[in-house]
């Protein structure tokens, strides 16, 4: 972890020259997608880093949606490549009002694909049913943390939809 964002791209950059080209990050995560969009910067051309970000909101409108994109376009330097909807609150049904607006901007060219994050399988259900586009469910899975297989492999096998996998290393 660095305070510092020039060692920060420095250390991304040793990736980047390894042959790791996508990242994954949040505006909720300080400073990282500056530090990315620097990375994108340095990368300009055929080896240009693959950004995904997170939308992490309780405020369903499309006027949120719209300044969060916003942020974090000019913090990147350009689109995401995907943009993965994380929801706090089941109890309160307007997620799917939330992440329409994710695919309203995606049409609109404002970023690339739509995902969900940690999004359990009724409420992932909900998304797709309502044809929202969900291109991954970005879900936590490992050999300690096995809980994708309590219907979540076999929901997104019969849809199709891919799982992006975080802490498949036991978390480390």
């Amino acid at each position: 972890r660095h305070d510092d964002e020039d060692a920060a791209v420095a250390t991304l950059s040793a990736y980047m020259d390894a042959g790791f080209t996508t990242f994954d990050t949040a505006d909720i995560y300080g400073q990282s997608e500056r530090v990315l969009g620097r990375l994108r910067a340095k990368y300009a051309g055929d080896a240009t880093p693959v950004i995904f970000t997170k939308y992490v909101t309780q405020d369903a409108s499309l006027a949120e949606a719209r300044r969060v994109n916003a942020n974090s376009r000019a913090a990147l330097g350009g689109s995401p490549a995907m943009v993965q909807f994380h929801w706090w609150d089941y109890s309160d049904p307007r997620f799917v009002d939330a992440a329409s607006h994710l695919a309203t901007l995606r049409d609109e060219g404002l970023l690339g694909e739509v995902a969900a994050c940690n999004f359990d399988v009724a409420h992932l259900r909900a998304l797709v049913d309502a044809r929202v586009p969900i291109a991954a469910n970005q879900v936590q899975y490992s050999l300690l943390d096995r809980r994708p297989e309590n219907g979540m492999l076999a929901f997104a096998k019969a849809r199709g939809l891919p799982l992006a996998c975080f802490g498949a290393v036991g978390g480390g």
